[in-house]
């Protein structure tokens, strides 16, 4: 008996899991942004890589099937978490995504990893910030340096940015201390 709607696949799961979507659910900006966010989370693990990322391109294409929509939008909202924004309260909202970075641009993060990354750029870098990319790629840069016998951690994470603080933050820290003398 062919599979209708509502009937159940041989494994159990319903067949409208494989409907097709064909409205995009992610922006190109977003795809893009979602590549090198996934680039980082399965450093090492291409496979891995490899098949969601193949989910994120359908679901930007508008081709994916439920499930392939359902998995590329959880790894969208974990992007987003860390920005401060959620696909579902704002999708595709290029507006919202730049307004999760006004205290990024500002120099400000919630995020101990993040504001660590902010400490070593200068206002001009500051202000050009509109993903989550160069975050992402200062991680995977300071990860790579790493020696085996060191743990990753926010202490390393805080001692590589401090080896590489910007004036801008120099110049806050003096200013810091000098007032409470």
């Amino acid at each position: 008996m062919p599979f209708g709607a509502g009937a159940l696949h041989p494994f159990g799961e319903p067949t409208t899991m494989n409907a097709v979507n064909t409205q995009p659910a992610i922006t190109r900006d977003q795809e893009q942004r979602l590549y090198a966010f996934l680039r980082v989370c399965c450093e090492g693990d291409s496979l891995r890589y490899e098949l969601i990322a193949k989910k994120v391109m359908r679901t930007a294409d508008g081709t994916a099937s439920h499930w392939e929509m359902e998995i590329a939008i959880h790894w969208l909202n974990a992007m987003l978490e860390i920005e401060g924004v959620s696909a579902s309260d704002h999708p595709q909202s290029p507006a919202g995504i730049l307004d999760a970075f006004v205290a990024i641009r500002q120099g400000r993060s919630g995020n101990a990893h993040y504001q660590a990354f902010l400490d070593t750029l200068e206002q001009d870098e500051l202000d050009k910030i509109t993903s989550n990319a160069p975050f992402l790629s200062w991680m995977q840069s300071i990860r790579k340096c790493k020696p085996a016998s060191v743990r990753f951690d926010s202490a390393y994470v805080r001692k590589c940015s401090d080896s590489h603080l910007s004036q801008r933050v120099i110049e806050q820290r003096k200013l810091r201390a000098e007032a409470q003398q």
